[in-house]
């Protein structure tokens, strides 16, 4: 009750500190609609103390937070037009009258259209709604000012009359100088008449609410309850729900409550006591009781409108506490009891996709958009989702939609979507036209949801120049984020957003100015992981503030100067255009099909041009291997040597330094780095990736696919160990036939955390090749409560790297390494292929980059499959993806037949299984392996999952292991005991890449990173000049 004492004290000082606290509490729960309306509701406290200034800002914030605050846009604009800044006034009430979200007050958007029409009248007339009770009767539906506006998290929308300006008001209920009681305004008739004519003075207080004049109408509905029961002795049911109206939209929501549980106890068979009561509670964050409230409301409701709007309240409840299976209940029942609910349709589509039921949620907007093409909201929904499920011309016409009706000025979220969606696709000279056009719509000085979008679109386009080389551009654009953030209001520089953008920024910088300085350097002397600091590359990858320990150790970049030579001659063109369609169509073969993942153009050409160098490198190692002499390589620019000085032989970390380099090269805003080069510190304390499969009760995009069987390895693990571990790395016995069946029969992660009682963690045991025995720690598997989120949990795989598992790794790859050149020398195609596979699966499980393990493994393939001149054709298959198949096999063998038998060429097939076993088993033992017995096996298993009955090697038809696994075993793709294998798609070939001996010499054609980035872009793009690589970067994209 303390807020509602201070407010009817006038206390506004100590109100304003109140918000203080629920804003805090706001914030960590990351409930961003509830924030923006405790925001405004502390800027109206701000405003009655006169402190316009704080009041503005705490504006700007609430907008940021949400951009359809109404209350914030109307309030905003008014302080504006008093303040004679009209045309930001205008700017603020347009966007409110054009609000096409359906669940909005259409009060306050009827008062905003009414403000631009007249901006001076201070009040709009609003449909009464609250009609005054009969005798035997309360109200029947609900207040035009509060239907919606009493949603779960938002505070009631106030009217026009609660804005206090800088001038005076003339709507009879504020001056300049604060609220005047109503008693003093009503007079002394209308007092009167509470007495003689009681229901005749609830018709009163009923369009003195609807009109805004709030404290006249509590003033007046006072004197009615006081005055006791209707004539007749009948409850006076209609002045407490009218009374109640008044309180809400003064945010006095205490006072609301106890007014509508009076009307509830007086006749509780009438819906709309229940359903108002409901609104109140959510709007004070007293959730569970107001969807007890809304429930009564819905099951006392008749007609079928009625019940739908009672479940959609609910659901907006629940969706807002990211309970999305509960809240698409709600939204379904809204949808059946009434069919052309589009608003609900919208809110159920997001509730489908906030789970990862993309699909789901594509069929749910569409629907929407045809009962209301003209909500924005949910264009801009349906474009979020086709992005996210890959489907670029669907998302790009969704979001020309929402910009088209929104306009340009109103679109930068959608402009920022499509910019990414370009850029995904490798397009980034398409992605900066779009990003120039929203920027040019940003208006000068504009608000903080205007600042904060600027700052998200600069850095963008400063990343897109970045990666192509202008790193002029790109400079002037991470600068300007930065300007951007430091003088912008201090609730949008000080947000943790911006604090990130901003340490971002510093850091893209840093990098753009170390590459161009060395553009036109030999790619082996381009070393950014020993070049750059430790603690500087620590820092970017945590994406945390630049602190003092960087800045003491750490000497900035040199700026790029105005005025710089001309740049070399460019390497001959036409092989340039050859080395980069065999870079595409070798690329091609990386592309992972499943959804989340676009067919980025940029990074798969990186790749395939990535894989003929260390192809073209690997053949000139050949060469010295086979008279005895290693190819030896400078230890200067090799990540795995400590002195500058001197060469060693070309090893296995030498050969991924060629790939990691172009993978760093081709998109420098990705934390590719070596872990093992972050700071001491970090590496020994165990950095690593995480990623979720399964997060709250959301099914992650790109690797849900994977659940299924990642559970069925995860239990396995935890029932042959016997134990789990916690967070605190203790030993959790699983030991109770109980509790083995509870995580034997778990097929959810909601039921695997309660078998297990505590967060906790498995490791993948890895088998290894060079070690007769011996086990490796693979990734971890998890599974933990996500406690911010009802009923949420995650499973994940988190692989930490520290440096045990280090040495642990190198001693495979090393071994796998030495196998493989040993192949190559003898030419033995197909224990090439097993080699290369062994390798590969080491390097997935091993995960020693920050980012890009996966692609680089992929890279790795192909360079020695097209050095041993049977090149790839295959594409990966559709729901396949090669760096999940390694990190949940325990078995090296059950990898490469997985692999083997999509991807082998013909060439690497074995005749037969025990030839193959006996070559295998022959170099392994001429490597000094006493694991050759474990190779048989592999080779055993490549023999018996590539060669199909009846079909020839190489054939699109060619038998293939599904994604299935049998009695949950370790290495299965199941779920749990007793799933069946399931058919994986045959794989579909392509053309097959030129020779590699026909190919110009990547070191020499594209020696300088100059030469690299410009085969990137593209011949059509322009050269990497000095200017500020406006120049001819292709059409813009059309309006």
């Amino acid at each position: 009750m303390a807020l509602t004492q201070a407010l009817a004290s006038g206390s506004y000082s100590l109100a304003a500190k109140l918000l203080d606290q629920s804003i805090q509490a706001a914030s960590a729960s990351s409930n961003e609609a509830q924030l923006s309306y405790l925001l405004s509701n502390r800027a109206f406290c701000y405003e009655q103390l006169n402190l316009n200034r704080k009041a503005l800002k705490d504006y700007d914030v609430a907008l940021q937070k949400d951009p359809n605050n109404l209350q914030a846009l109307l309030r905003q604009g008014k302080m504006f037009h008093a303040m004679q800044r009209t045309e930001e006034a205008q700017g603020l009430w347009m966007r409110a009258a054009h609000c096409e979200v359906m669940s909005h007050d259409i009060a306050l958007i009827i008062e905003a259209q009414a403000l631009l029409r007249n901006p001076d009248a201070g009040v709009a007339s609003v449909p009464a709604a609250v009609p005054a009770a009969p005798a035997a009767s309360v109200p029947t539906s609900p207040a035009a000012a509060t239907r919606e506006a009493l949603s779960t998290g938002q505070p009631i929308a106030a009217s026009a009359t609660d804005l206090k300006a800088s001038s005076p008001t003339t709507n009879g209920t504020t001056t300049a100088k604060g609220r005047v009681k109503g008693s003093q305004k009503l007079g002394s008739q209308l007092l009167d008449l509470a007495g003689r004519d009681p229901q005749q003075a609830i018709n009163e207080g009923v369009e003195l609410i609807n009109v805004g004049k709030l404290d006249e109408a509590e003033t007046l509905l006072d004197a009615v309850i006081a005055e006791g029961k209707l004539p007749g002795g009948q409850p006076n049911v209609g002045a407490y729900v009218s009374r109640g109206t008044a309180r809400a939209l003064l945010r006095n929501l205490s006072a609301a409550v106890a007014d509508f549980t009076e009307a509830v106890q007086m006749e509780p068979r009438y819906s709309e006591s229940w359903k108002r009561r409901g609104q109140a509670r959510s709007a004070l964050g007293e959730n569970e009781a107001a969807l007890q409230d809304l429930k009564k409301a819905e099951e006392l409701t008749a007609d079928r409108v009625g019940k739908a709007d009672c479940c959609q309240e609910r659901g907006t409840i629940l969706q807002k506490q990211r309970n999305y299976r509960l809240a698409a209940v709600e939204f379904e029942a809204a949808t059946r009891l009434d069919p052309r609910n589009a608003a609900a349709m919208n809110m159920l589509g997001l509730c489908y996709t906030s789970q990862g039921r993309l699909q789901d949620g594509i069929d749910m907007y569409k629907k929407a958009l045809r009962l209301d093409p003209s909500s924005v909201d949910t264009w801009s929904n349906l474009g979020i989702a086709h992005k996210e499920i890959g489907q670029v011309a669907e998302a790009e016409k969704a979001f020309a939609q929402s910009i088209k009706k929104r306009g340009d000025a109103e679109s930068s979220m959608s402009f920022r979507m499509i910019g990414e969606l370009r850029r995904g696709l490798g397009e980034h000279c398409a992605a900066i036209h779009i990003l120039d056009r929203a920027l040019a719509a940003i208006p000068i000085n504009s608000g903080a949801r205007h600042q904060h979008y600027y700052v998200e679109l600069s850095f963008l386009r400063g990343a897109c120049y970045h990666a192509l080389g202008y790193h002029k551009s790109a400079v002037r654009d991470y600068n300007a984020a930065q300007a951007a953030i430091l003088t912008a209001s201090p609730d949008v520089g000080s947000s943790p957003d911006a604090r990130q953008q901003q340490s971002l920024a510093f850091y893209q910088r840093e990098l753009a100015q170390y590459v161009h300085k060395r553009l036109d350097w030999r790619l082996n002397t381009y070393f950014l992981d020993k070049d750059i600091s430790p603690v500087f590359k620590e820092n970017w990858c945590k994406k945390s503030p630049p602190d003092r320990h960087l800045m003491q150790n750490y000497t900035e970049q040199s700026h790029i100067p105005a005025d710089e030579p001309a740049p070399p001659p460019q390497p001959d063109p036409k092989k340039v255009a050859q080395l980069v369609r065999a870079g595409d169509l070798i690329g091609d073969k990386l592309r992972y099909g499943h959804q989340g993942f676009l067919a980025n153009k940029r990074q798969l050409r990186m790749g395939g041009l990535a894989a003929i160098e260390l192809a073209q490198v690997l053949r000139s190692a050949l060469k010295y291997q086979r008279v005895g002499m290693p190819l030896r390589v400078p230890n200067d620019g090799a990540s795995g040597e400590t002195s500058a000085s001197g060469s060693h032989p070309f090893g296995w970390r030498d050969a991924m330094d060629i790939l990691v380099r172009w993978r760093q090269l081709s998109e420098p805003n990705d934390q590719v780095i070596w872990v093992d080069l972050l700071t001491k510190q970090e590496f020994e304390a165990g950095f690593g990736s995480h990623t979720p499969i399964f997060s709250g009760q959301t099914q992650c995009v790109r690797y849900y696919m994977n659940f299924e069987r990642a559970l069925g390895v995860f239990k396995t693990v935890l029932l042959a160990e016997g134990r789990a571990f916690d967070a605190h790395n203790v030993a959790v016995p699983i030991s109770s036939q109980s509790k083995k069946k509870a995580v034997a029969s778990a097929t959810t992660a909601e039921q695997l955390h309660k078998a297990l009682g505590v967060d906790c963690w498995a490791v993948v045991p890895i088998e290894s090749i060079s070690r007769g025995g011996h086990s490796l720690e693979g990734t971890r598997l998890t599974v933990v409560r996500v406690h911010e989120i009802p009923d949420g949990y995650e499973v994940s795989i988190r692989t930490p790297v520290t440096p045990p598992r280090w040495i642990d790794f190198d001693e495979e790859l090393r071994t796998a390494w030495e196998v493989l050149m040993g192949a190559l020398v003898d030419g033995n195609r197909p224990a090439i292929a097993t080699a290369a596979l062994h390798f590969a699966y080491y390097w997935y499980n091993f995960m020693p980059l920050a980012r890009g393990t996966a692609v680089v493994g992929g890279m790795f393939l192909q360079a020695v499959f097209l050095a041993a001149d049977m090149p790839v054709t295959a594409s990966i298959p559709k729901g396949y993806q090669t760096d999940w198949e390694a990190i949940l096999s325990s078995k090296v063998g059950d990898f490469v037949a997985s692999v083997s038998a999509w991807m082998l060429p013909r060439e690497a097939r074995p005749p037969t299984a025990p030839q193959m076993v006996t070559t295998a088993a022959a170099t392994l033992a001429a490597a000094g392996s006493d694991a050759a017995a474990a190779d048989s096996n592999t080779a055993a298993a490549v023999s018996d999952a590539t060669v199909a009955e009846g079909a020839s090697v190489g054939d699109a038809g060619d038998a293939v292991n599904g994604s299935g696994g049998g009695s949950g075993a370790i290495n299965g793709h199941g779920g749990g005991a007793g799933s069946s294998p399931a058919e994986a798609p045959p794989a579909v070939h392509g053309a097959r890449p030129p020779p590699l001996e026909t190919l110009p010499e990547v070191e020499k054609v594209l020696g300088t990173l100059r030469a690299r980035l410009e085969a990137l872009n593209g011949p059509d793009r322009p050269r990497l000049h000095t200017d500020d690589g406006k120049q001819s970067l292709g059409s813009p994209l059309a309006k």
